[in-house]
């Protein structure tokens, strides 16, 4: 198991030059690891890069060996990136400060405590986050659950030229519906930077109704949106 000792303990000083452990220390402190899957033996962390998103992963090997990737060039020339470290010392921070719990209602809590304050997505891709009120029906017992969908501003000519105004955007979004031909489903987190519509609890939110409802398809919530 992943535990905070084990990955305080980590050499990072043997696999990374001191200016590389100095920069992912500053993403960690930027909180730019917005993302985290935690499982018992590895997890899974997505991270705002200068130029792009990446995906780190970490993973236990044996009883105290730490495997980490991530999806940046860097990395993939075989060296130890920022992105790592910064993804190891989110992952101790979340381990330390609250037990990892299954239930879904402490999930979204610990996700709303940690929405992100940043404003300025720099150069994370633009977007709008809706939610689709779904109705199912099984077996005659009808059920409306939340889809969450994403709309790019690089799809839709219409938020080319918005400004970044979230109140004028969802108004946009209610009275031009051409967004509906270019509508997403994303599978993993959405980097809450680049969100053009919603507050950072807003994100948050959504971000946590796509992960439950991907491994969970517990999608759900119309109940507790209050919170």
């Amino acid at each position: 198991m992943l535990t905070p000792q084990l990955l305080e303990t980590f050499p990072y000083y043997q696999y990374a030059d001191y200016k590389t452990i100095q920069r992912g220390q500053q993403y960690f402190r930027d909180r730019r690891v917005y993302d985290i899957e935690y499982y018992d033996g590895y997890a899974v962390c997505q991270v705002e890069g200068n130029s792009d998103d990446y995906e780190v992963i970490i993973s236990l090997i044996g009883r105290n060996k730490i495997w980490t990737e991530c999806t940046c060039p860097y990395a993939e020339s075989g060296n130890f990136c920022k992105h790592m470290i910064a993804s190891m010392l989110a992952l101790t921070q979340y381990l330390k400060s609250e037990e990892v719990q299954d239930d879904w209602q402490y999930q979204l809590s610990l996700a709303l405590q940690n929405a992100p304050r940043r404003k300025s997505g720099g150069n994370a891709q633009r977007y709008v986050a809706i939610f689709l009120l779904q109705k199912d029906d099984f077996y005659q017992h009808v059920t409306f659950s939340l889809a969450p969908r994403v709309v790019k501003a690089s799809q839709w000519d219409a938020l080319k030229i918005m400004d970044e105004d979230p109140v004028a955007i969802n108004t946009a979004l209610d009275k031009n519906r051409g967004w509906t031909k270019v509508l997403e489903q994303p599978y993993q987190s959405v980097n809450p930077a680049g969100c053009m519509n919603l507050p950072p609890e807003g994100i948050a939110f959504f971000n946590f109704v796509l992960q439950q409802g991907r491994y969970y398809g517990f999608s759900n919530f119309p109940d507790y949106l209050p919170m």
